[in-house]
């Protein structure tokens, strides 16, 4: 579908506004809040950008809210959750922040307004989630209410999270096979690296899946019985992502283990051959420091032959200290 022209995405910039799509027959089209009419939809999006002060100043007097409920929603310091007020829910997600020049892991607030025929959502930085499902009204067919394009959101949250733990999955399972083939240059900073990530995952997984056990208990009746179906395969979703990032947090220190038993016995066997050298070479070195003292009266200066047997002595010493060694099995 058309995508919004020029001087509407200036209009929504002025208004404080990312983008706001009116929705009808499974159709979305570019929307101004402030000059549209919105009669004829089914429902509408509006996306704010809370950072901006028109942003702020059009959620506060004209989108409708009541000016209390309009403060929570600017209120940065809202923990996630739910909370219903008279025909409409207020929920407080977190989703990734949008990085235009790499993948980046921080978080974010999202704000979000649910009604039967609106959501209304806000944020103070660009976050992943809602550009997806931007670009997914854009190029595809939209879903038929509100609380459908709401469980949207919810999915492209979870699928972010998804995408982020398998990253870190196929990360580990690439340092692994390094650990098996004793490949270990900056194996112990990247295992610590990977775990480190698992684990801020994970975190972030666990209030998403107490928000949704609050949600099945708050939202409206009219949300349930729309889309309250969708609410155990979400679910699911949630714990199969942290049951995996578990996983990978405890097979990260079973390789940790496994890292330092092959160190161990690495540094173990070469101190071991340094050892057997040394057994090997004390005795020449005795010989040699012996010999190489520049005093009267050392054997074998007046003899031609003397160095050579004594070379001779000593590569025989060596043969049966290391035929020695052997026997024992010591080398």
């Amino acid at each position: 579908m058309a995508v919004a022209n020029p001087p509407v995405a200036s209009s929504l910039g002025e208004a404080g506004m990312v983008y706001a799509f009116a929705v009808k027959d499974g159709k979305a089209q570019p929307f101004r809040p402030l000059t549209d009419a919105a009669a004829v939809a089914d429902f509408v999006w509006i996306h704010v950008n809370f950072a901006t002060e028109p942003g702020r100043q059009w959620l506060l007097r004209q989108s409708g809210l009541p000016p209390q409920l309009a403060s929570m929603m600017l209120d940065r310091n809202e923990e996630p959750g739910a909370q219903v007020f008279g025909n409409g829910c207020l929920i407080v997600l977190e989703d990734r922040q949008r990085d235009f020049d790499a993948d980046g892991g921080e978080l974010a607030e999202v704000h979000v307004w649910l009604e039967a025929n609106r959501l209304v959502t806000g944020r103070w930085r660009p976050l992943a989630a809602t550009d997806r499902l931007r670009f997914r009204l854009q190029v595809g067919e939209a879903p038929p209410t509100a609380p459908a394009l709401f469980f949207h959101l919810l999915e492209e949250i979870i699928t972010d999270l998804e995408a982020f733990g398998r990253k870190v999955r196929r990360r580990f399972d690439a340092l692994e096979d390094m650990v098996l083939d004793d490949a270990v240059d900056g194996v112990a900073g990247e295992l610590g690296a990977i775990r480190r990530e698992a684990i801020k995952l994970r975190r972030r997984a666990m209030p998403l899946r107490q928000l949704f056990a609050r949600l099945q208990n708050t939202l409206p009746a009219w949300v349930k019985d729309e889309e309250g179906e969708r609410f155990e395969p979400l679910l699911a979703r949630i714990e199969r992502a942290m049951g995996d990032l578990q996983d990978c947090v405890e097979q990260s220190r079973l390789l940790h283990d496994e890292f330092a038993a092959r160190s161990a016995e690495r540094s173990g066997r070469n101190l071991y051959i340094l050892s057997v050298l040394s057994a090997v070479m004390l005795p020449l070195n005795l010989v040699t420091g012996l010999f190489g003292m520049n005093v009267a009266g050392l054997p074998g200066l007046d003899d031609g032959k003397a160095f050579w047997w004594i070379l001779l002595g000593m590569v025989g010493f060596t043969a049966a200290v290391m035929i020695w060694f052997k026997r024992k099995r010591w080398f």
